[in-house]
């Protein structure tokens, strides 16, 4: 009789607790992955987003830089007037830190920053920004100034310069009269980028 007892007690209680135990561990499972599904899907979103504002913030930085490129192919301006609005707008805009005016030939005709380095694409100087000097802004410029002369806007890799900062070479083409007549070269401040990545 105990016999009978015991193994009717171990069964109404085995009965009782595997499908607890089971319904747990299914439960547990389920959360799980649905909090793992919910928090990787809010990431995305919030990845997208972030992305969507670097393109927007690089792609404006494009947009201005044309638009300068327009703004001084359009008057018949002396140097030192080009040099003025290129000054102007790397004070009025913070994404660039420096512009460029370079000709067809690879001569630097005006520039925002003094300082200059010997340039990759001919053997002249463009001026450019001692911190920036060691990077790999030479290689990038050469590329840009090759790019844009077939007509087209380029947009370098990001990197860091040694001053600790991320930048990026942008160039597009100076039309005057419908014929190239020259390189705008810009070096794109990005730390805003970081910024908005230490806002997530």
């Amino acid at each position: 009789m105990k016999k009978i007892s015991n193994k009717l007690i171990f069964l109404l209680v085995s009965a009782a607790i595997i499908p607890m135990l089971l319904y747990g561990i299914v439960s547990i499972w389920t959360s799980r992955n649905a909090a793992i599904t919910t928090i990787t899907e809010g990431n995305l979103r919030v990845a997208k987003r972030a992305s969507s504002e670097i393109g927007l913030y690089v792609s404006n930085s494009e947009v201005i830089l044309k638009s300068l490129a327009e703004n001084i192919s359009r008057a018949d301006l002396a140097d030192w007037q080009k040099e003025r609005v290129i000054k102007n707008y790397v004070l009025n805009f913070r994404e660039f830190k420096e512009i460029h005016l370079i000709d067809i030939k690879g001569n630097i005709v005006v520039s925002s920053k003094p300082g200059s380095f010997s340039s990759p694409f001919k053997e002249d100087t463009i001026p450019l920004s001692p911190p920036l000097l060691n990077g790999d802004l030479g290689g990038f410029m050469e590329q840009g100034i090759k790019v844009s002369l077939k007509g087209n806007v380029f947009r370098s890799n990001v990197f860091i310069s040694p001053n600790l900062i991320p930048v990026m070479v942008m160039s597009t083409p100076f039309y005057s009269l419908n014929k190239i007549t020259g390189i705008l070269v810009a070096v794109i401040n990005l730390v805003d980028m970081w910024n908005l990545v230490d806002e997530i």
